[in-house]
């Protein structure tokens, strides 16, 4: 009798230090900047660790994590979740042990986002040879609420791989969360022959809406449409994308840099983000407006380097055949190269359109036309064509 009680204040004892070391983090300690998280960490289903008799289970083990920095993946791939005893030859993780782990690191458990299978089964296999033989990402992506027998997908992964076909992505890339009436329906086995599929959603993002029809129970296809033999299922699907992103902040008219930027990953419930997802989109251009550090970069936030400023003096070339005239200007407009700006030659009153063809130089050649250039009427107006407007000054 007083080994069983001591057996049960261990336990007790155990699971008050796991909650001890959660609840300052719970209570808003070491809290990350709303809008700064950009770390993932996505439980897989089932680990099999070949060749380590005993040891520590490691995040990086059972888990895909995706961080916006190198250093910092590899300090949450490390932590440590769980522990093999001598005897032990498997051992469950779950999301309780990964916040615990985060927590006692001092990370905020609420600036990561923890998804994936609810827990994660690790089967020791010794072998002459250490190597982890795990799951693939995509298999843990739907949260059923008990981990398979057999690692098979369930029909919540079926439910998961029907999305990635409709909106024509990889099921890694997704993440779903599934919901029903039934607590065990979505953990049976998934089975394309027995389950069929039907969206009830237009959108294939954010909260989804499908019937499930059990053929085996003596459904159809005919029998989805009136809802006989068909189980109702509700699902909440994000896609990871990477997005461009500010590594410090950026003033109007800087110039971006490579390593003022980066690719980071970024969680869209419908369509498309709207930030940028290349770097070579962003590089070399200019801010439009200041940009903030972790500030996802959209094209509305950048431009072309304007090699013209508004007021600039600029050297104004005319072209006419082969003849051309230099003289000095001042532009009234910026643009970068290629723009048409309206630009006056030295104490004219008189605005003519050109084309920016260099820093501090606006070309105008006669007879073209300049998009634009708008003329009156809206219609575009000829290079060199001339506005007898009273230039104010600004």
């Amino acid at each position: 009798m007083s080994r069983g009680r001591s057996t049960t204040w261990a336990l007790l004892a155990g699971l008050l230090a796991g909650l001890l070391a959660v609840l300052p983090a719970c209570l808003g300690a070491n809290e990350a900047p709303a809008g700064a998280s950009r770390v993932e960490i996505q439980l897989l289903r089932q680990v099999r660790l070949v060749g380590q008799p005993t040891g520590s289970v490691c995040v990086g083990q059972v888990a895909e994590v995706r961080a916006s920095g190198a250093a910092e993946q590899a300090r949450l791939e490390s932590l440590v979740v769980a522990e093999f005893g001598q005897e032990a030859r498997q051992v469950s993780v779950g999301r309780f042990e990964i916040t615990r782990a985060l927590a006692q690191a001092g990370i905020a458990p609420a600036s990561v986002d923890v998804f994936g299978a609810n827990v994660c089964q690790v089967e020791l296999q010794a072998r002459g040879c250490p190597e982890a033989d795990r799951e693939s990402p995509a298999a843990a992506e739907s949260v059923a609420t008990s981990v398979k027998v057999g690692g098979g997908p369930t029909l919540a992964d079926q439910l998961t791989e029907t999305v990635a076909r409709l909106r024509g992505v990889e099921t890694s890339r997704l993440k779903a969360q599934w919901r029903c009436g039934e607590g065990a329906f979505l953990q049976q086995a998934g089975d394309s022959k027995r389950f069929e599929i039907v969206p009830r959603s237009t959108a294939m993002g954010g909260t989804v809406r499908v019937d499930v029809v059990d053929r085996q129970a003596g459904g159809g296809a005919g029998e989805a449409a009136t809802g006989a033999a068909a189980v109702r299922v509700w699902g909440s699907v994000e896609v990871l994308y990477e997005a461009v992103e500010a590594v410090r902040a950026l003033a109007p008219g800087q110039v971006i840099a490579a390593e003022d930027v980066r690719l980071a990953p970024m969680r869209v419930s419908s369509g498309r983000p709207a930030g940028l997802t290349s770097l070579a989109a962003a590089v070399g251009q200019e801010a439009a407006r200041s940009i903030g550090p972790h500030e996802v970069i959209t094209a509305g936030m950048i431009r072309k380097l304007q090699l013209v400023k508004r007021n600039q003096t600029v050297q104004v070339q005319s072209r006419v055949g082969s003849v051309c005239i230099t003289t000095r200007g001042q532009a009234r407009g910026e643009g970068g190269l290629g723009d048409a700006v309206p630009v006056c030659r030295g104490t004219e009153r008189t605005i003519l359109y050109g084309v920016v063809t260099a820093p501090g130089e606006v070309t105008i050649w006669a007879g073209e036309k300049l998009p634009g250039a708008a003329g009156a009427a809206g219609e575009p107006q000829p290079a060199g064509a001339m506005q007898t407007a009273e230039i104010k000054e600004s």
